[in-house]
């Protein structure tokens, strides 16, 4: 070796070896004498320096080549190695004469150099004596310390994370040690220690402030493996009562073998717009449900609610919710507005025990203010190393082509697992795996799937929505709550109080259920109010509600334009005269007392076929719009979509929008732009609606199917 390179460790050696060397200069480096250079030429002759002692001359045994041939006489060497030279035997005291070995005689010459072969001494040909020592040395006792491991090559699956795994008669298929270890703590894989020199499992930890998770990958990389990997791993944890999933599946599908999983409520996809906005809704239902639900119970944190729900004091019908969203770069940039959504909605998750998990090809797809929220971070191989926020020097060793490998948040190397329960740690049967383990999840269930996402109903009608409504409220002199259909929040009945809004305006494309909305009106007019209480006059320029008006309810049914200006002329003046004067009072305002008779119910369709360039006979009403509910006054109008952004500068919808009416948007062209409020219409199934309120924002909802009364 060169000697050169090892100069400061001379103080470190505490045994130095020299073979025979060329020149004594060469021996006074190693030995600090001459020696070494007069040693003889034979093979393996050298000197030992061990610490001060002197020196010892030595001869190295030569184990490089294989062993001499077996003799008689080695055997016999080896047989009577470290015995005595005589055979010992143990005679008894005796006077008589004895034995001696001269009396035996003498024994017959043999050649102690004749070569002999033992049984099982093939097993060993062509091998050194090296090897020979090597092999019978293996599996004897206690194997020495590993110091370099070999690379993280091949991912663990959940039999060798958790192998306690097995259906437990109370809480099914389940790990009962992590279930023991920690709230939400489950192994995800393995850490590699290289200067500890071991490995341990990677646990991730949701139970505190790192209860919102970001995994960050290029390409490739694993991430749509790692997210299912949590998912796995929780439910290998923990009961479909006690955790839910809310999955957004933009990762290209791979998500599908959960479908109908026990844990998993729902997945949605780029192309089931329904489910998606649906799953956020019922998210933000769950928070605002489990927000009145704490208060209400006294409950001051997450944790007490957990241990609650165990001892059976708790139970809001969901445990820990987890949202999901496997691609945050596609959420952001294909959904307006969706991310910035989330992110708010999430900021208060982790109290009410509602948690983010996602994935991103770089930490630039999530916006600054979301990345605070995320407390638990891992990292995968990415283009570009110094983009990373957890460990720049551990990103860039992050191999190339290696899915699942990467940095954990102190930047030490890891791998993460395959989301499976069996021992085939192939990743190109993770699917099987995935639907195998799922398999024995659902065969295991002890008390059943947990909840699942519902979805707005396609057709429903008020008899269905009145069903579910256990005490619908009905006012003493007629209206109340007026049933329009399911909203989306809670699929609950998507309600208009008669008495604190008056007026209503919907657009939608033809087909799409303008006049079934405004049927569904006028039977729910005729469920809250008598005849005498309600009058309806309906504007039908196509004639499309003939008929669907009771006689004793209706008041006019107007089908051309000159009788519609007409009657409006006449009753605009009727009903100024409803107006409170200087001497009605405070109480009869409140009761609304100072007039009597029928509220007016002025029904609408087609607006853009009675507003036209010869008259709009609702021109007359114009001014008292605003003091509808002081005179029993309610204006209900729906109109096609076309061309709805500019008819929303037209005198009467102005004046509804400058009210904060409630606006409806049903089925309609993108394309129209803006049309209430700022809301775009988007195609949907017939009745399915945005509901734009000045209180509770853009509500999706199901308006109500009424058929017309021949069908």
């Amino acid at each position: 070796m060169d000697l050169g390179k090892a100069r400061g460790l001379e103080s470190h050696l505490s045994y130095r070896i020299a073979l025979k060397t060329f020149t004594e200069n060469d021996s006074r480096e190693v030995l600090g004498i001459p020696d070494a250079a007069k040693l003889p030429p034979l093979p393996g002759s050298g000197f030992l320096k061990a610490g001060g002692d002197g020196l010892v001359r030595f001869r190295a045994s030569y184990v490089a080549a294989p062993p001499p041939a077996r003799t008689l006489a080695s055997l016999s060497e080896a047989s009577t190695a470290g015995a005595p030279t005589a055979p010992i035997e143990i005679l008894p005291f005796t006077v008589a004469p004895v034995i001696t070995r001269e009396d035996l005689g003498e024994e017959e010459d043999v050649d102690q150099n004749q070569e002999v072969v033992l049984a099982g001494d093939e097993v060993w040909a062509d091998m050194s004596e090296m090897d020979i020592a090597v092999a019978k040395m293996k599996g004897k006792g206690y194997p020495a310390h590993q110091v370099w491991l070999p690379p993280l090559e091949t991912p663990d699956t959940f039999a060798t994370l958790m192998p306690d795994l097995r259906p437990d008669p109370e809480l099914g298929f389940v790990s009962r040690a992590w279930r023991e270890s920690g709230t939400l703590r489950v192994p995800l894989g393995t850490v590699d220690l290289p200067l500890e020199q071991r490995r341990e499992t990677l646990v991730l930890d949701l139970s505190g402030a790192g209860g919102n998770f970001a995994l960050v990958g290029g390409p490739q990389t694993g991430k749509s493996t790692a997210l299912r990997t949590i998912v796995q791993a929780l439910s290998l944890t923990y009961t479909p009562q006690e955790v839910q999933f809310y999955v957004m599946d933009f990762g290209g599908g791979t998500f599908a073998g959960f479908a109908g999983a026990p844990h998993v409520a729902g997945i949605a996809t780029r192309d089931t717009e329904e489910v998606r906005t649906r799953m956020i809704a019922e998210i933000a239902a769950i928070m605002d449900d489990r927000e009145r639900y704490f208060r209400a119970h006294g409950i001051d944190s997450m944790d007490t609610y957990r241990r609650g729900r165990l001892e059976g004091r708790y139970d809001d019908g969901y445990g820990d919710v987890f949202l999901v969203i496997d691609g945050w770069g596609a959420l952001r940039s294909e959904f307006d507005g969706l991310d910035r959504t989330v992110t708010t909605m999430m900021s208060r998750g982790l109290s009410l025990g509602v948690h983010l998990i996602v994935s991103a090809a770089r930490w630039m797809d999530i916006r600054s203010e979301a990345q605070d929220i995320f407390g638990s971070r891992l990292e995968l191989h990415t283009a570009n190393p110094k983009e990373s926020i957890v460990n720049r020097e551990g990103a860039a060793r992050i191999p190339k082509g290696r899915p699942g490998r990467g940095i954990d948040m102190v930047g030490h190397e890891m791998m993460i697992g395959l989301p499976r329960a069996d021992d085939d740690q192939n990743p190109s049967t993770v699917s099987q795996g995935v639907t195998l383990t799922v398999a024995k999840i659902r065969e295991s269930l002890v008390h059943g799937p947990g909840p699942k996402l519902r979805l707005l109903p396609e057709n429903v009608t008020v008899a269905e929505i009145l069903a579910q409504v256990p005490d619908p409220q009905i006012l003493p002199h007629g209206g109340g709550d007026m049933i329009l259909g399911v909203e989306e929040s809670r699929l609950g009945p998507l309600l208009f109080n008669t008495r604190a809004e008056s007026h209503l305006y919907l657009f939608g494309d033809g087909k799409t259920g303008k006049t079934t909305f405004l049927r569904s009106i006028i039977s729910e007019v005729t469920r809250l109010y008598t005849p005498g209480e309600a009058k309806i006059l309906a504007i039908d320029m196509r004639r499309s509600l003939l008929g669907a008006i009771p006689e004793e309810y209706s008041l006019r049914y107007l089908t051309n334009h000159a009788e519609a200006m007409k009657q409006l002329r006449e009753l605009a003046k009727f009903l100024r005269t409803r107006l409170p004067g200087s001497d009605v009072t405070a109480e009869q305002i409140r009761e609304r007392t100072w007039w009597s008779g029928p509220e007016v119910w002025i029904l609408v369709d087609d607006y853009d076929l009675v507003a036209t360039s010869s008259g709009n006979p609702l021109m007359e009403l114009i001014d008292l719009l605003p003091q509808a509910a002081d005179i029993g006054l309610h204006v209900i109008i729906t109109r096609r979509m076309g061309g709805a952004s500019r008819a929303a500068y037209e005198k009467v919808l102005q004046m509804m929008n400058d009210l904060a009416v409630t606006g409806i948007l049903l089925s309609g062209n993108p394309s129209e732009g803006a049309i209430i409020n700022g809301v775009k219409p988007k195609r949907a199934v017939p009745g399915r609606a945005q509901v734009v309120h000045r209180e509770l924002g853009v509500v999706a909802a199901q308006l109500a199917n009424t058929p017309p009364a021949s069908i």
